[in-house]
């Protein structure tokens, strides 16, 4: 399990992140991010505590401490009994894992079967699963490089009812988006279906839906590299009618493809998801304006509270801007960057729009899913 700390300016409001997994020290502050392997997860911890330290000391305040602290002995759950000789070789490696129960497991997946492991030792994986999730209520799949295996995790997951689990993260802060962005989670549907409870879904990588209803999902968030327009249409079959927050990050590093731009243009102004309140979008580019344009008559604005668009170009025409503007007038915030717009163009689009940020700060970042916990 990792050990995580969030920490905010008191003046610039940035936020920097820091978590030590194993031997790995990230540290992320708004677009960078640094890693590096320590002698020993004691050498890591160590080194984040001297960020921490040092980040306070100039002006920053420690928001969440999420700790991995060792457990009474009668408090560790059961392991499963090895049916043969392989079996107690591989539930030796989870021994570790499972030596610290917490209401937040992490579960590293290449310390599991590899690329080429046999059907046998993946029919283990349900009865690792079922240890991991015991006492959980949020299940993080940490790969940190694609094995081939992420589907028998998921299948695992999906094997039977978890209504405990509110929270699944399918990401690894250690490493960057780019790298993460093709990792093949594959369809969701069967997992969603034996999460009943669950009420925020992050996802980096390749994931598809099947059409389904979940009645409790309240955030999801979609990350690729990129997210294709084939996945976004899959996302409009599925029935949300409590999701608060959609956050799609279309393409880490660039723009996303026309294809997918008229795919999450549809989804959007299809209103979808009445209870819909807060909509992110990562990549869209120059076709920033097509989003808002399509938005402005849509009757998804009308709940809307929240805007955000990040790794938007809006051009240097402020006047179809000004002439959208009285359409998102009732937004709480809307966040884009005006970079591209001249100083006169600027102020004007501010002066309409009481609840305008001009900012490009990225949004798919692990304080995201774990700032509740």
């Amino acid at each position: 399990m990792a050990t995580s700390w969030i920490l905010k300016h008191r003046s610039t409001q940035q936020t920097m992140t820091i978590v030590v997994d194993g031997s790995m020290l990230a540290v992320a502050l708004g677009d960078r991010r640094e890693e590096k392997r320590l002698k020993s997860a004691e050498a890591a911890l160590q080194a984040a505590r001297v960020v921490v330290v040092e980040r306070q000391a100039r002006g920053f305040t420690l928001m969440k401490h999420v700790v991995d602290t060792p457990p009474k002995k009668d408090e560790l759950p059961p392991l499963p009994e090895p049916r043969s000789p392989a079996e107690a070789a591989f539930f030796q490696v989870w021994k570790r894992e499972f030596a610290r129960p917490a209401s937040w497991r992490t579960i590293a997946l290449d310390e599991g079967p590899s690329r080429d492991a046999s059907p046998a030792e993946l029919s283990f994986l349900p009865a690792v699963m079922d240890c991991a999730a015991d006492g959980a209520t949020t299940l993080q799949l940490v790969q940190r490089v694609p094995a081939g295996t992420e589907r028998a995790w998921l299948n695992a997951v999906a094997h039977q009812a978890r209504p405990q689990i509110t929270k699944l993260v399918l990401d690894t802060p250690s490493q960057t988006t780019t790298r993460q962005g093709e990792t093949p989670w594959g369809d969701l549907t069967s997992v969603l279906a034996q999460l009943p409870s669950l009420q925020t879904l992050f996802v980096t990588g390749l994931a598809t839906f099947a059409p389904t209803t979940h009645a409790q999902l309240k955030q999801l968030f979609l990350i690729g590299s990129p997210v294709s327009a084939a996945v976004l249409e899959s996302l409009a079959d599925v029935t949300l009618p409590a999701l608060l927050r959609l956050s799609v990050g279309l393409h880490p590093e660039g723009w996303a493809s026309d294809d997918a731009i008229d795919a999450l243009i549809a989804l959007v102004v299809a209103d979808g998801f009445p209870a819909l309140s807060a909509l992110e979008i990562d990549g869209l580019g120059p076709r920033a304006l097509r989003l808002l344009a399509a938005l402005s008559t849509s009757t998804t604005l009308t709940h809307l509270r929240e805007l955000r668009l990040v790794n938007a170009d809006l051009g240097d025409d402020h006047r179809t801007l000004l002439q959208l503007a009285p359409h998102f007038a009732h937004l709480e915030l809307m966040q884009v960057s005006l970079d591209s717009l001249s100083e006169d163009g600027e102020l004007a689009v501010k002066n309409a729009l009481a609840g305008l940020r001009n900012s490009d700060a990225r949004l798919h970042l692990p304080e995201r899913y774990l700032a509740d916990g």
